[in-house]
């Protein structure tokens, strides 16, 4: 089944001397382990062909009737670390001994060459979309954001790096106001840029 399910990726496991399973938001219910998507290539490789696996950047949402699968499945990989505290503080909570704190590693880039500035005649706060901006109440998000707007005269910057987070800004210009800074992947001319924007920001919210 992992064979068909992965094809070229269920190959280049075979050849590896280590995997690295990159996990970011992925453990975040019950479907995690009903299915092949996400489990099973780590799984196979350490059980069947003796992998050296370690798991990174995870964070780990669940509910207890899963709790117990995942710890057994984790417990036997080489390293795994999470990427936030209040996984790692779960987790240990729990029983958890294999498992340690490493941050996302974007916050350790180091921003070089020109500092952007958005030129604006407020302070601003950036807003990103989601990738579960479908389930979101996009109008009660708007409504948040325009509150803060309004109490801390803080200016809104939206960021979209998919096609699907564009709706945050629709919605909010429909409700509230067109005068607002939107910036998607597209129009961003660097990454530095978009560090520069973010280093900026009173603060940031979003899904992303």
């Amino acid at each position: 089944l992992c064979r068909l399910r992965f094809g070229q990726q269920y190959k280049r496991m075979l050849w590896a001397d280590m995997i690295f399973f990159q996990g970011e938001g992925s453990i975040v219910d019950d479907s995690c382990v009903r299915s092949l998507r996400i489990l099973c290539l780590p799984f196979l490789a350490k059980h069947r062909y003796n992998k050296k696996v370690v798991s990174c950047n995870q964070t780990i949402v669940t509910t207890s009737q899963t709790k117990s699968i995942l710890k057994n499945v984790f417990s036997t990989f080489d390293l795994n670390y999470v990427r936030e505290p209040e996984t790692l503080n779960m987790l240990t909570a729990d029983g958890w001994t294999q498992v340690g704190f490493m941050p996302d590693h974007a916050f350790l880039s180091v921003v070089q060459g020109k500092d952007y500035h958005l030129k604006l005649e407020k302070q601003y706060f950036c807003v990103s979309g989601s990738a579960s901006i479908q389930k979101y109440d996009v109008v009660a998000y708007v409504t948040a954001i325009h509150a803060i707007r309004q109490q801390y005269e803080l200016e809104p910057v939206f960021l979209a790096s998919r096609r699907s987070d564009r709706i945050v800004a629709r919605t909010y210009k429909k409700l509230f106001s067109n005068n607002v800074v939107e910036i998607t992947s597209n129009e961003a001319p660097s990454i530095e840029y978009l560090y520069r924007i973010l280093a900026n920001a009173e603060l940031v919210i979003g899904g992303r």
